[in-house]
């Protein structure tokens, strides 16, 4: 059976998410009497450092702004805005280590620990530390079990190490509640193909097509299918249409060539019309 190659995804509304929070969104600073406050940082001056970040953030002056957050944070460790605000921060600075560190710390103290998921296991993945990242999106499902970005998540990291089964069953699980949900239907779908069920594939690819006919995702997928059916003619067209919607996407092109190599082989295997046959 040929193999699969690995599919790499990308999360554009994760993303924007993560964008929006970290500079649009005016910091929530508690109302905290100024006898209450730390006897170096008032409350005044925390709003002003918080402020001073946000403007820097905005500005794109990520590097800057950890000045004023690292000065609050240090007042008030335990505090998880100011940790959650840090973790974002050293995310678009693109420190890794130090955002997963401030998600670790953020899990532990946050009230709500799932505004920290999926996060901390990207950071973990962003460091090429794959088993840190499944053991993170473990703990974000069992923070709780229903949820359909963690059933994915996890899945997804499953699915990567080669875990397909149980990935198949979380896939499974998140579709029971959102039974809509893209990225769920289309990692079932891959494991589907690699099994061999490729008419359920193709069902559940053409419906995600249906709602989204610009999905990179879904159209790399509809290649693998159209390709472990025979019909190359079919993948090319996915694939490169895949390409001109999204010329970085590597997988495409590394997939393509696999079926223009496969293409090759079978012109090579018809003999010319009236040849020996000997």
């Amino acid at each position: 059976m040929m193999d699969i190659p690995f599919v790499r995804f990308s999360f554009p509304l994760l993303i924007l998410y993560l964008i929006y929070r970290a500079i649009s969104v005016e910091p929530y600073i508690p109302e905290v009497a100024e006898e209450e406050t730390n006897a170096t940082l008032t409350a005044k001056e925390t709003r002003r450092l918080l402020a001073e970040a946000r403007e820097l953030q905005i500005k794109d002056r990520f590097q800057e702004a950890l000045v004023p957050l690292s000065r609050v944070y240090q007042m008030a460790p335990e505090n998880h805005i100011y940790i959650q605000q840090l973790a974002e921060t050293y995310h678009r600075l693109g420190n890794y280590k130090q955002e997963s560190e401030m998600w670790e710390k953020f899990l532990t103290h946050a009230p709500l620990p799932i505004e920290g998921c999926p996060q901390i296991g990207q950071a973990y993945l962003a460091q090429g530390l794959r088993k840190e990242a499944t053991r993170a999106f473990e703990r974000c499902l069992a923070i709780d079990e229903q949820n359909s970005d963690s059933l994915f998540f996890l899945g997804h990291a499953l699915e990567t190490e080669g875990q397909t089964a149980r990935a198949a069953e979380l896939y499974r699980r998140g579709l029971k509640t959102s039974p809509k949900y893209p990225d769920l239907i289309l990692g079932l779908a891959r494991i589907q193909v690699r099994q061999g069920e490729l008419a359920d594939a193709n069902r559940a690819v053409q419906g995600v097509l249906q709602r989204m006919p610009d999905s990179v995702d879904a159209l790399l997928v509809a290649g693998m299918v159209a390709w472990r059916s025979g019909d190359t003619k079919k993948a090319k067209h996915y694939l490169e249409r895949g390409i001109s919607r999204s010329p970085g996407y590597g997988d495409f092109r590394v997939f393509l060539n696999r079926v223009l190599r496969d293409e090759r082989e079978q012109r090579k295997s018809v003999k010319p019309h009236g040849g020996s046959s000997l």
